[in-house]
């Protein structure tokens, strides 16, 4: 009897100690801050981006974003800090864009609600190559649309305020850790 408790008391300990042993999963906080950044990897618009030339683009790497700004690595610091960072590509003499490390201000994981009474998720966040008509990149509401250690996807909406004849627009932004 006595061996058949010890043999039982040596089964649970093992159990114990390998259920214990399964990491937390982490917040969305902590993936957002645990990587060396994120570096955008696709922005599409729906409906098509009216461009200033009449030009409409509906995948915003063809024709809205500068080389630059398709580098730029945003690093979401664990005190609410965002900062972004230049990629390779230089910022030519008169363009709009950073050229060195800046902090944009502070970014914050909120819950919401959508019309109907769905929660969601949101991501106050700085979007670097969203600028106003002050020349300022103002804080931005992003709804997280899927979110895990590997990508950050995001929608965007906003009203062109320099032409609101244009509409609203839906940007879809996919974040990638930076190597």
């Amino acid at each position: 009897m006595k061996k058949v408790f010890s043999v039982l008391a040596v089964a649970a300990l093992i159990l114990v100690s390998f259920s214990s042993c399964d990491p937390q999963e982490k917040s969305m906080a902590e993936m957002l801050t645990i990587s060396k950044g994120w570096v955008l990897q696709s922005a599409t618009s729906s409906p098509d981006y009216v461009m200033s030339t009449g030009e409409e683009v509906a995948d915003l790497f063809n024709g809205y974003l500068y080389d630059w700004e398709k580098e730029y690595i945003l690093v979401f610091n664990a005190n609410g800090n965002e900062v972004v960072k230049p990629g390779k590509t230089v910022v030519p003499e008169g363009e709009p864009g950073f050229s060195e490390e800046t902090s944009l201000g502070n970014w914050a994981i909120r819950e919401g609600v959508l019309e109907g009474g769905t929660s969601y998720d949101y991501l106050d966040m700085y979007i670097p190559f969203v600028i106003n008509q002050q020349n300022q990149v103002p804080l931005c509401h992003c709804q997280i649309i899927s979110f895990d250690e590997n990508m950050l996807r995001l929608k965007f909406r906003f009203n062109d305020d320099e032409n609101p004849a244009k509409g609203t627009y839906e940007w879809t932004l996919t974040y990638v850790p930076a190597k």
